[in-house]
């Protein structure tokens, strides 16, 4: 009897081959579970990339769609003068705008508002562009200075904004309106392009890796890209700079 209670335990092999597959079983699991929350992580790293671009486009579209420009009747008055002055070579452009919801918390409000937009270099990183929004509603000062408005970050890590003007027959690849210029005095195009595209944001193992292995580091970076046209309402009783010519064909 005595002999069969001491055989009836477990031998130190047996306990140390139990350890060993639990822990290789745990180190699986664990390899799994961070695959799951790596792969969560990016899921919802990239649904709030594309929302916030979606948002920026957005506001893009109401700003362009909603076009304000003013005739010049030479009347005096205190407010600044109403119009449309893009230029691509400037990467940017403003404009007056109307809407009737608020712009900007805690300011005079009124159906109108300056914006302008601007693409700038980021100020930690260099290799980096931002898209950056300013609006002003008080209407005393041209939003062309950088001391007027208020400024919004729209779109970080920026790869390319780009606006295309229809002219009556196309998309003018130049970017370029200026409705205190004679060609395109007091005018407004019909329809506007908006390009958007930013790079998509990198995990931190991303980067843990491409620091790993210095190659990674040459591939292409992942982009979100958004393209849409906008309807000037403003411009539907205005002659366009060329006369249609053809069927525009949308893509």
């Amino acid at each position: 009897m005595k002999n069969a209670a001491r055989n009836s335990g477990f031998t130190l092999i047996e306990i140390l081959l139990a350890i060993g597959i639990l822990a290789t079983i745990s180190v699986f699991a664990i390899q799994a579970l961070s695959s799951q929350i790596e792969h969560r992580n990016k899921l919802e790293q990239k649904n709030a990339s594309y929302h916030a671009m979606h948002v920026a486009l957005m506001r893009i579209y109401d700003d362009f769609a909603n076009i304000y420009v003013a005739p010049d009747t030479g009347a005096k008055t205190n407010l600044v003068k109403q119009a449309l002055v893009w230029k691509s070579g400037a990467k940017g452009g403003y404009f007056t705008t109307q809407n009737f919801r608020s712009f900007v918390a805690g300011t005079p409000q009124s159906d109108l508002a300056q914006v302008r937009y601007a693409v700038k270099d980021d100020p930690k990183d260099s290799n980096k562009k931002q898209l950056w929004r300013v609006v002003d509603t008080v209407l005393q000062n041209s939003i062309e200075y950088e001391d007027t408005g208020t400024p919004q970050l729209l779109v970080d890590d920026l790869d390319k904004f780009e606006i295309q003007f229809w002219d009556g027959q196309d998309f003018s690849n130049q970017g370029d309106w200026d409705t205190t210029a004679s060609t395109y005095a007091n005018k407004l195009p019909k329809m506007v392009r908006i390009i958007l595209s930013a790079f998509s944001p990198e995990l931190d193992s991303e980067k843990q890796l491409k620091e790993l292995d210095p190659a990674r580091a040459d591939k292409p970076r992942n982009k979100i890209s958004l393209e849409t046209i906008a309807y000037l309402l403003k411009s539907a009783d205005q002659q366009q700079i060329k006369e249609p010519g053809g069927d525009y064909k949308w893509r």
